[in-house]
């Protein structure tokens, strides 16, 4: 495999762990509607699909619900 070929394995594989990070400590803050984080996260994860990492569809439910706890909780 050439150069080019390992850098960009490494550009890919530093995508992939930011990508995940992002999905799995985001928080709803209120800057935004429900509908529009729950379409990032969705985002997200089509991103990590494309780089060959299916999250899978369970995982994502509860991640989204995971970031919507803290909103919902305040909201009682």
């Amino acid at each position: 495999m050439g150069l080019v070929g390992e850098r960009s394995q490494t550009a890919d594989k530093s995508l992939s762990r930011t990508l995940i990070n992002m999905l799995t400590i985001m928080k709803f803050d209120g800057s935004r509607t429900m509908h529009e984080q729950v379409i990032e996260m969705t985002n997200i994860a089509t991103r990590l699909k494309t780089l060959g990492m299916v999250v899978n569809e369970n995982f994502l439910v509860q991640f989204i619900l995971n970031s919507l706890r803290l909103s919902m909780a305040c909201s009682k």
